[in-house]
This record gives C-alpha cells, sequence and structure tokens, in this order.
C-alpha cells in the first residue's frame, strides 16, 4: 500500500512538472505575437517646446525617439502604427528627392517603421486606419504620412521590401532622375 503511494505521488509529480513545462515554453514560444501594449508611445519630447529647441543636432533627436527596445514588441500592431505616424521626424521624409527615398531613410533610422515593415498585420492595419480616418485639418499631415507608407509598404515596384533598400537613383545627363 504504501508503494502505491509512492508511486502515485512520483505520477503526479511528473505530470505537474510535465504541464509546467509545456506551459512555459508554450508561453515563451508565442510572446512573439503576444501584444500586451494596445496604447501609442508617448515621444519623450514634443515639437515646438524648449525641450525640443534644446536638442543641438539631427542625430540626437533620431536618438531619442526611438520607441524603447523592451517596449516595441509589446505593442499591438495598431498602437505601433498609431506610433509611426506620431513620429516627430516624419517630416525627414520630404526632405529627399523623393518621398521613396524618404521613407528609405526613415525606415532605415526609426526603429517603429522597421517593425511595422516586419510585422505580417502591419499593412492590413495601416489601411484599417486609413479607412477610419476621420478627415480634418489637424490630422491632414498624418493621413499625407500614412498614405505614403501604406504605398511603399505595398511594394508598388514588385520587390521586396528587402530589395528596395538596394535601389539607386541615377541621373541623366540633363539632371533628370531616374531610380534603378
Amino acid at each position: 500500500m504504501k508503494k502505491s503511494w509512492q508511486l502515485a505521488i512520483a505520477f503526479i509529480t511528473i505530470c505537474i512538472f510535465t504541464w509546467a513545462t509545456i506551459s512555459y515554453a508554450s508561453s515563451e514560444s508565442s510572446s512573439g505575437t503576444n501584444y500586451t501594449i494596445a496604447t501609442p508611445y508617448q515621444y519623450p519630447v514634443k515639437s515646438g517646446t524648449d525641450e525640443w529647441r534644446a536638442l543641438t543636432n539631427h542625430a540626437e533627436k533620431v536618438e531619442l525617439f526611438q520607441i524603447p527596445e523592451d517596449i516595441l514588441p509589446l505593442m499591438t500592431t495598431e498602437a505601433l502604427a498609431k506610433t509611426v505616424l506620431e513620429y516627430p521626424l516624419m517630416v525627414d521624409m520630404l526632405a529627399w528627392d523623393s518621398t521613396t527615398v524618404g521613407y528609405k531613410v526613415i525606415a532605415a533610422t526609426f526603429n517603429g517603421l522597421a517593425e511595422l515593415e516586419r510585422r505580417s498585420d502591419g499593412l492590413s492595419t495601416l489601411t484599417e486606419l486609413s479607412q477610419d480616418t476621420v478627415r480634418t485639418t489637424d490630422n491632414m499631415l498624418s493621413e499625407f504620412y500614412l498614405n505614403i507608407i501604406i504605398h511603399e509598404m505595398s511594394d508598388p515596384h514588385g520587390k521586396k521590401i528587402e530589395d528596395r533598400a538596394a535601389t539607386t537613383t541615377v541621373f541623366t545627363s540633363r539632371s533628370s532622375s531616374v531610380v534603378d
């Protein structure tokens, strides 16, 4: 009888250990898609403030406005997309020869846009946001950026996102640009 109890306890212990191991492994493997942050990231400095004017160079701003790496993978895709649209340096997209080049530069320097590109539901989330957007004069610029990002992520040239980074701009003898 004593041996039966010992075997039963050993069996129960093994079952509990196995269940705990499977539960832990399951939670670890799904942690990449277990988004728990549903609100957009709040950038530490707002444009036009004294803190903004105190930033002395562009590289300092780019570094300051990265989404913290411990927060980034936990954000829902919708929260991430809204965060990207509020990126204080999104205007940099307009500083290049084309918005395509500007988009590539921001995607290469801003971890939020790079993460949004990697997400399988990134483009569909942006598309849903564009359909839900109420057009007002307050959000016209944000809607403009949204349309550019959707266009670029839609891959209109038939190239993979990884391949588009390798495109170059060539200038003709009359200074016209041609994307290669």
